[in-house]
């Protein structure tokens, strides 16, 4: 019990939402006031033992030189919430302003437009749609959100999000783990989608083969409002860093758009831009979405906006499926699971080669996976006559 304590703690619920979960997830009772001990024998407390001020300040200034330098004061206040370390937002604003002045000011002149939307309660609706703002450079995002409580259903990076084959296998996987789909699948018109929306008709069909209701959406992407606004936020919080790392490389001629470079920047940063994918994710479901000021719409982290309906008067519409349907669509092979392996099967070989005969690492950082792509780019271009 401790540790799932420790980890909804670490989350940033309440005491109450703290108890709550332990219950309706975890199976596990306990008291508010009983928590309340258990808390404080395991020395977590909010406003004490704050993290050493230095260890702050190193931490978000190292992800200053990343794409954590996109990053308002509270979504930077979640990323040091998430690497361990207890601190108030408000130190996290000092210290992003005494560091990067600039950024703070820029930040500070963006506002969004919201428009009316409104959903009954969690899986009720899924929102699915691909970002191509990265795909001139070989990096393809395909992602899907709740459209109740915006949390993240999945979300990946991969060379391809055009293959339909690929899109299912990330529906598929999502399905299994809840052992269950939503009652309405949304997307656009392309063609990368249509296995998801046969997946989804035959998971809602009931043993007369009769599916009761709408199950798939299908309009422009511009109206698919859920997943549209959190591209926009993914934008501002990650992807404008690899863009302009990116057409940097363009501007020094590092870059040129074939087949070959697009294959290189998938070996050296799919994997990174993944992690950084993830951490963004991470922050986003367990952020407080704030009240919206005279509009009736939920409000709350997006994890207990989807694990605990019963918080928002409403409830689970996630739609059961068997396991003989999930076996049947295994076996049909419309699924593509995505590959350890970031780019052409050659081309990957073939870096990997050229690591082993230049002593040189694979990278965990972005500055490292910068370095690298130019080290090997000319040793792996030679050989092929570029």
């Amino acid at each position: 019990m401790d540790e799932r304590i420790r980890f909804y703690f670490d989350q940033g619920l309440t005491q109450t939402e703290i108890a709550l979960s332990l219950s309706v997830i975890d199976n596990l009772h306990i008291s508010v006031r009983h928590l309340r001990r258990r808390l404080a024998g395991l020395q977590l407390y909010r406003r004490r033992q704050y993290s050493d001020p230095e260890r702050v300040v190193n931490f978000i200034a190292s992800q200053l030189d990343g794409p954590g330098r996109l990053h308002g004061y509270r979504m930077m206040h979640e990323r040091c919430r998430l690497n361990g370390l207890r601190l108030t937002r408000a130190m996290v604003r000092e210290i992003q302003i005494s560091l990067d002045p600039l950024g703070v000011e820029e930040r500070r002149g963006r506002r969004l437009r919201r428009r009316h939307y409104g959903v009954p309660g969690p899986n009720y609706l899924w929102h699915m749609d691909s970002y191509d703002k990265l795909k001139p450079y070989g990096i393809a995002v395909n992602g899907c959100i709740d459209g109740f409580s915006r949390h993240i259903i999945w979300m990946q990076a991969y060379f391809t999000n055009n293959n339909p084959s690929v899109i299912a296998g990330y529906y598929f996987r999502a399905v299994a783990e809840r052992m269950g789909c939503p009652q309405i699948i949304r997307s656009d018109f392309g063609t990368e989608n249509v296995h998801v929306n046969r997946l989804q008709e035959f998971l809602r069909e009931d043993s007369t083969g009769t599916v009761h209701g709408p199950c798939v959406f299908q309009g422009t992407s511009q109206a698919n409002q859920r997943i549209e606004s959190w591209w926009s936020i993914y934008r501002r919080q990650n992807a404008d860093y690899w863009m302009d790392m990116f057409k940097e490389l363009q501007s020094t001629d590092d870059f040129t758009g074939d087949a070959t470079d697009k294959g290189l920047i998938q070996f050296c940063f799919l994997s990174i831009i993944q992690e950084e994918l993830d951490t963004v994710v991470n922050m986003w479901n367990s952020h407080r979405i704030r009240r919206s000021n005279g509009r009736d719409l939920q409000h709350g982290k997006p994890f207990l906006m989807y694990n605990l309906p019963e918080l928002y008067q409403t409830r689970d519409y996630l739609n059961p499926v068997d396991a003989e349907r999930l076996d049947v669509i295994i076996h049909e092979n419309v699924c593509l699971w995505k590959s350890d392996i970031p780019c052409d099967r050659d081309l990957y070989d073939l870096c990997v080669l050229v690591l082993e005969e230049n002593n040189l690492q694979p990278c965990e950082t972005a500055t490292e996976a910068l370095g690298l792509y130019k080290n090997i780019r000319p040793l792996v271009r030679e050989p092929l006559g570029l």
